[in-house]
């Protein structure tokens, strides 16, 4: 079950939803840094760095669309 069906607020459900995502993200990289021997910190930015981007652009594409074609919630 994902945040935006339990909770009522947009920004608290997409702010839990990032939190949730960094979350999983330090899991993995904290495994692949343990089994692999390689730097946790310098894996952990870029990872999280990548996946935050896609989802802001993602946001912003959302965004835009939703204003371009005048769709309202």
């Amino acid at each position: 079950m994902t945040p935006f069906f339990v909770i009522a607020s947009y920004a608290t459900a997409i702010a839990s939803t990032l939190v949730m995502a960094v979350v999983i993200i330090l899991l993995f990289t904290y495994f692949i840094s343990v089994t692999k021997d390689v730097p946790f910190l310098s894996r952990f930015l870029e990872m999280s760095a990548i996946s935050l981007g896609v989802a802001g652009l993602s946001f912003l594409m959302g965004y835009g669309l939703r204003m371009f074609l005048h769709v309202n919630r």
